[in-house]
């Protein structure tokens, strides 16, 4: 596996670790609380909301809930790319970026 992806799965398995069930975050919370960059919280939070793992519950500010999965998003994200043997689209990625 790339590093860069790894790096990333393991940021996103982070963010969905930290997030408790019925619990609203905001990128700050979440940011301070993993002790990573807002700009990459907020890009993963984006990531799990796109994909459908968290809803946005506020369009005015950025609050964001997990919603109920059986599914880890790092574990899909990475279970994709062994499938896929490439690197993952860059749209997919938390960081926007080909690894």
């Amino acid at each position: 596996m790339y590093e860069g992806i790894k790096m990333g799965l393991d940021v996103v398995g982070a963010v969905w670790s930290a997030m408790k069930d019925a619990e609203f975050y905001s990128p700050n919370d979440l940011a301070n609380s993993l002790e990573q960059p807002v700009e990459s919280v907020t890009r993963v939070l984006k990531f799990l909301e796109k994909y459908e793992f968290a809803e946005q519950v506020a369009k005015s500010e950025m609050i964001f809930r997990k919603v109920n999965s059986e599914l880890n998003p790092a574990e899909v994200l990475g279970a994709l790319q062994a499938v896929l043997g490439n690197p993952v689209p860059d749209n997919s990625l938390p960081d926007n970026k080909m690894r």
